[in-house]
């Protein structure tokens, strides 16, 4: 059976969840933390499949963000309630959710894509020298 302690580590691994507060009372686990970084995108997919197993779990789980005051500034951190009759089970299932959770896809850019209706010769210079270049290697102004 999974403890807490296991949940904060899988969520440590996975999303660089960092607990601020943690409580179990009754048949609720209360966690409340930080993501910081990049990890976020991480959290959100962990959140999701969080989200749909719950909907056919024995377990209820609430993962929101929230606002507090912190030595007088706003700061934002995550709060996760785990709501079941059988708290080792669910956090079993959970931590083995967030464990299988897959990385978040990294945006990438777009360098280069050929035009699929373009012929070989489309950027070739003509006779009069108009045609593209790559940078560095056009010749800008008269020859």
């Amino acid at each position: 059976m999974a403890a807490l302690p296991e949940l904060l580590a899988a969520l440590k691994v996975k999303t660089g969840f960092e607990p601020v507060q943690q409580a179990e009372v009754g048949g609720k686990a209360y966690l409340h933390g930080r993501i910081r970084g990049q990890t976020i995108a991480n959290m959100l997919v962990v959140t999701h499949r969080l989200l749909l197993q719950a909907r056919t779990a024995t377990w209820n789980i609430d993962v929101s963000q929230v606002y507090s005051l912190k030595n007088g500034q706003l700061v934002k951190g995550w709060r996760i309630v785990v709501d079941s009759n059988d708290m080792g089970s669910a956090l079993d299932q959970i931590v083995q959710i967030v464990r299988g959770a897959p990385e978040a896809v990294r945006p990438t850019q777009l360098e280069e894509f050929p035009l699929a209706v373009s012929t070989a010769d489309r950027n070739a210079p003509n006779a009069r020298g108009k045609g593209a270049a790559l940078t560095g290697q056009a010749i800008v102004g008269r020859r």
